[in-house]
């Protein structure tokens, strides 16, 4: 429009001329004001439209419910045609008004003059718009317009048709809704559906059949039963067909009066139509195809980005974006040195390079030796073997497919496992159906084989080949039989696998290896006398890569596992295909002749029972006495081996015959496994009384280099001298690296919360106070050394949430917390290898519950137990079984109770005060009260009747955790043991901010509020970081939180609005917790889901707020709300 005037543009055609040509057609803007704000929805609207000529499009402000005074829509009116001056909506009429449309006179109804100007006097009937709207059926306000409907219509019988939902999310909805009885055709993933309810008090109604398009029905109401059909036709031609079939059949059949109703849709595309658009979103066809264009890229980058610990639903687009670069530009390689050390950067050439030299890898071309050892494994049990031989069933396979995560990177063929757990109902059947095929012909694996390589550097800057690692993508269905074969192997692996073997295995921890390798160096540092110790960590060249297919076989048949079961595995491990991944393009596709793939799911068990083999090969020569292991004390356990998959420690005397052994186990596995010891990588560390002449002497001969530190083990650095910051550098490298500065700008203060609690719980917990502080620095926006204020102190922060803070933990108390389960485990788990190395150093094998003491030269482990000693025994607890291990006077046995020698009443001999609990129990089973209440009260004495009397024939005594119900040891728990003591006086408000539902990012701006830290000018001032405390906006007050949100004249204005003064005028005296909790736990009649707007309003007052004073915003009330209001509406969709 120019100066309120339409424009119109036409196509030029010969002889024009300006005076002859007419103008027949415009689009043109109509208002309509004074319409109802329930009746603001595309359907209404557009049936309107249609009714005053071509209806075009819906204006934006009123699709979004933003603009209150009138509704405005564009339409296409024919301008030779009488217009509509009025239209009729529910009984009020309502006059329309047409911008940019001067001269039109609704007395004729026609174009060209003004009504003062005309002389035909006409009357008009203002015409009647249909305001129907089933539209958002899954949405909360649905069922009580429904509810609405049905009390003001008396409806008894109601049918719903293209519901768009089904199962569980149909269910809920039909169960809001008035009407007790129901039956429901399920849509068709997003696509029809219909629903049929009745009141069963006033309507007798029986489903006779039904389809996809209709449900038919007899109604048994009154003398004379009828029928009734409800159609909602498919939109396809084709579709329709058995629709028309049913209702013949069904018209052949009724035999009395018989109505059809419904929607038989004789149009597909919205194209096609005159009508109103029916679409699933109120704000117009364009807002809905653009919010779903929105999230498909949201889930495109998340995709692509391999984010963990962030999910979708807060627009994180920017966040996925920035990590997909970032990883892209990590993992692309332009150049590298070939064997002859020379650079490489030609792409074709490094190509070809890079193919070569994994074919040559995964090329087999030496025969494998005899492995001297076998049938060493553990024989299992015939129902153990019967369970991994037995058919796999769907129900195994479906628990797999869900088991995965969904968005990890695909095989081949490109789908996710979220494909498969999303469209389980439409391609389950067809994938159990393949797998049952290839558990009668294992040969049928390879159609489902193919595997994209893709190779994960090692180091930051690589420089050769041999510095990426190859990680398999196999395609899902290939990775859902793979698992299904290794569930059942887990079950038994800890069977088959002696305990110095930690990988992999149920029960067993890295940590538990990771602690005896650093006893075993922290004794090795004292050791005196004339026998030295070695211990050797062996690096073995790509593992994985170079184990024998044959070896695997005649390991898997030397177990004994059924035929089936070996068959599909060897089928698995020799039928792949290989592409090389290289800077995201495939490469040559190749078979490889012998290696298992890191990134199936069922090698990493094969690996560790073939290096089992290995162990006892290494166990045969102990028990000859050929190999001479270590001990760390006399009554310690023999220490000949460690392993964790490929990680491999050897400790043995270092003696020169010694060398001679060790060399012949490995030599005697790498022939017949394929494994190649690392000469370059390999090292040797002595114990203190070696000489040097003898670890020349041995380094020479094995050909290993001699060192004086072994560096890390299983991510850990070895402990060679006393612990500092030094040894764990790294670790706060990494922290650094994960909270990069290009991360603070790209995610809000939620995102960098929940970033901050993924690195926390991913990265071993040292060096507490500097993770701390770079956690702290992340999460208040920090980035490339500028500071910013921190407004909420880091022990607040580390607060659970229901005592004021986020729920982040502190490092220290973490550290301590995972210092107590050693204590526990130390306890309760006598029966690890770990466990028995540790209690018999410390000379502690004989005591259940050890006093643990501190003594000269203690290890790092055994400091850190006797400092956290006193924070496990008050909390041991005891479970009575047999009653012959827990001693009755002087443990915690009874529920609630301390030890019961604290609650006698009269001086207990000393000949009773060692006595068990069962030697309190009589021959006849029953408590030995007589003899107990001369020395306790008579409410201990009920408690202990309460209690089932032990017997010698029950089970051992059990020792249990007393903080949790079920007696077992938690990190949660023991956490809160560790941490100070909270107050819980002030716990509410923070309680009703977590339990509010709305957006994180809200959440945390309440909780701000709670802890009045918002930077108000206030706050500013007390802090030295602005000259003046006053209000920015009046003028008048002092501006803190308090003031800012609710009392400024403003904030005045605004909630004047919405409650029409009702909460200003409650609200003045009280403060802002208690403001803030009653508003967010109690709905009003005033507003409709009030916490929800409250919480909004908040938010919306202070963002117009800061507009006001960094952008100079001219502030309005209107504005302010605007704000809300369109964040509300996100929200409630």
């Amino acid at each position: 429009m120019i100066a309120d005037h339409y424009i119109l543009v036409q196509r030029w055609r010969p002889f024009f001329t300006v005076t002859s040509t007419q103008i027949r057609k415009v689009a043109a803007w109509v208002r309509i004001p004074g319409l109802p704000i329930e009746l603001y929805n595309d359907r209404f609207l557009w049936r309107v439209g249609n009714k005053l000529g071509t209806m075009l499009k819906i204006d934006k402000l009123t699709s979004i419910h933003s603009r209150g005074k009138f509704a405005r829509i564009c339409v296409e009116i024919n301008l030779n045609r009488k217009l509509v001056s009025m239209i009729n909506v529910l009984g009020h009429v309502i006059k329309l008004e047409y911008e940019g449309l001067h001269a039109i006179c609704f007395k004729c109804e026609k174009y060209s003059h003004r009504q003062d100007l005309c002389g035909e006097p006409v009357t008009q009937t203002p015409g009647v718009a249909d305001n129907s709207n089933l539209q958002n059926i899954g949405g909360r306000g649905f069922s009580s317009l429904m509810n609405d409907v049905i009390h003001e219509y008396n409806v008894g019988l109601l049918c719903l048709m293209e519901t768009h939902i089904s199962g569980d999310n149909a269910t809920r909805v039909t169960r809001r809704i008035n009407l007790d009885e129901s039956f429901l055709v399920q849509a068709q993933g997003h696509a029809g559906g219909l629903w049929c309810m009745w009141d069963s008090r006033t309507w007798k109604v029986e489903v006779r059949e039904h389809s996809n398009q209709f449900i038919h029905l007899k109604i048994l109401n009154g003398s004379d039963p009828w029928f009734c059909t409800f159609t909602y036709a498919s939109p396809h031609p084709q579709g329709r067909i058995p629709l028309w079939r049913d209702l013949c059949r069904i018209a052949k059949q009724v035999d009395g009066p018989w109505m059809v109703m419904g929607d038989f849709n004789a149009v597909l595309y919205s194209s096609e139509r005159k009508g109103g658009v029916d679409n699933s979103c109120t704000r117009g066809d364009i807002a809905f195809q653009l919010d779903l264009i929105l999230k498909r890229e949201e889930i495109l980058w998340y995709q692509k980005s391999r984010c963990k610990w962030l999910h979708l639903g807060d627009r994180n687009t920017r966040y996925f974006h920035g990590s997909t670069i970032v990883r892209r530009r990590k993992s692309r390689i332009e150049k590298l040195m070939n064997d002859n050390e020379e650079w490489v950067s030609r792409k074709e050439d490094l190509e070809g390079m890079v193919t070569n030299f994994y074919k040559s890898l995964f090329s087999d071309t030496n025969e494998a030796e005899e492995f001297p050892v076998s049938n060493a494994f553990h024989q299992l049990e015939d129902n153990e073997l019967a369970a991994i031989g037995a058919p796999i069933n769907n129900h195994e396979i479906l628990s797999v497919a869900k088991s995965m995560g969904g968005f990890k990177a695909p095989g081949p063929d490109g789908l996710q496992a979220i494909f498969y757990q999303s469209q389980w109902d439409v391609v389950g059947n067809s994938l159990c159906q393949l797998i049952h095929e290839i558990e009668e012909n294992p040969q049928k694996i390879a159609e489902i084989n193919e595997t994209l390589i893709v190779l994960i550097p090692k180091v930051d800057t690589v420089t050769h080949l041999r510095q990426m690692r190859p990680i398999g993508l196999c395609n899902v269905s290939y990775k859902i039989l793979s698992k299904v074969l290794a569930r059942r192997l887990r079950q038994i692996m800890d069977k088959l696998v002696l305990p110095n073997q930690c990988s992999f295995i149920p029960q067993r921890h890295s940590k538990d290896n990771i602690i005896i390798f650093q006893e075993v160096i922290h004794t090795m540092r004292y050791k005196s006398g004339s026998k030295g110790w070695m211990a050797i960590k062996i690096d073995l060249e790509k593992a994985y890569d170079r184990l024998k297919w044959s070896f695997v076989k005649d390991t898997l048949l030397d177990i004994g596992l059924p035929s089936q079961f070996v068959n599909l595995v060897w089928a698995s491990i020799t039928s792949p295909k290989f592409r090389m991944l290289w800077n995201g393009e495939a490469l040559e596709e190749f078979s490889p002749s012998h290696g298992i793939r890191q990134g199936d799911p069922i090698s990493p068990y094969l690996f560790v029972l073939c290096m089992e083999r290995l162990f006892q090969l290494i166990t045969s020569t102990v028990e000859s006495q050929q190999w001479r292991p270590i001990k760390l004390s006399r009554d310690g356990p023999l220490l000949s081996h460690l392993a964790f998959a490929d990680d491999l420690i050897l400790f043995a005397e270092a003696t020169s015959d010694q060398v001679e052994v060790i060399q012949s186990c490995l030599d005697q596995l790498c022939g017949s496994s394929g494994q190649k010891v690392s000469i370059e990588k390999t090292r040797i560390f002595f114990s203190k009384n070696v000489s040097h002449v003898i670890r020349n002497e041995i380094s020479t001969t094995f050909g290993f280099q001699c060192t004086s530190n072994l560096g890390k083990y299983l991510g850990i650095p070895a402990h060679h001298s006393r612990v500092c910051q030094r040894d764990y550098q790294e670790i706060i490298e990494r922290v650094n690296k994960r909270l990069s500065g290009w991360k603070t700008s790209t995610l809000s203060f939620a995102g960098r919360l929940t970033l901050c609690k993924s690195v926390l719980s991913a990265i071993p917990s040292y060096t507490m106070q500097s993770v701390d502080r770079l956690c702290r620095s992340f999460l208040s926006g920090e980035s490339n050394n500028q500071r910013r204020y921190h407004a909420i102190g880091w022990s607040t922060v580390c607060q659970p949430k229901e005592h004021g803070g986020l729920g982040l933990r502190s490092m220290r108390n973490v550290n301590t917390t995972y210092m107590m389960k050693n204590c526990w485990s130390l306890i309760t788990e006598p029966h690890k290898l770990w466990v028995h190395v540790v209690r018999s150093k410390y000379n502690y094998l004989d005591k259940i519950i050890p006093r643990v003491t501190k003594r000269s030269k203690m290890s790092n482990l055994w400091q850190g137990i006797c400092a956290t000693w006193s924070l496990v025994t008050p909390h041991i607890h005891w479970r009575v079984k047999n009653g012959q291990t827990i001693r009755f006077w002087y443990d915690v046995w009874l529920p609630t109770q301390k030890a019961i020698i604290q609650k006698a009443i009269t001086f207990v001999p000393p000949v009773e005060l060692f006595k068990s609990v069962g030697d309190y129990v009589t021959d006849t089973r029953e408590w030995n009260i007589e003899r107990l209440q001369t020395w306790l009260p008579s409410e201990i004495l009920e408690l202990i009747q309460s209690l089932r009397p032990p017997h010698v024939d029950n089970d051992y005594d059990e020792i249990i955790w007393g903080p949790t119900p079920d007696g077992i040891f938690t990190t949660k728990s023991a956490y809160f043991v560790a941490s100070p003591t909270q107050n819980d006086s002030h716990s509410a408000p923070f309680k009703a901010v977590w339990k509010w539902k709305g957006p994180e990012r809200i959440r945390l701006f309440l909780w701000r509020v709670l802890h009045d830290s918002l930077l108000t000018n206030l706050t500013r001032f007390e802090r030295g970081l602005g000259p003046d405390p006053t209000c920015s906006i009046c003028m008048q007050e002092e501006e803190d939180t308090i003031h800012v949100l609710r009392d400024c004249e403003f904030a005045g204005e605004v909630w004047n609005k919405i409650t029409g003064g009702a909460i200003t005028r409650r609200s003045r005296n009280r403060d802002i917790q208690c403001w803030i909790t009653s508003n967010l736990v109690r709905n009003r009649q005033l507003v409709s889901n009030w916490p929800l707007t409250f919480a909004f309003t908040l938010a919306s007052i202070w963002h117009h707020r800061n507009r006001k004073i960094f952008q100079n915003v001219t502030l309005s009330v209107t504005v302010s709300l605007q704000g809300k209001s369109g964040i509300k509406l996100q929200v409630e969709q």
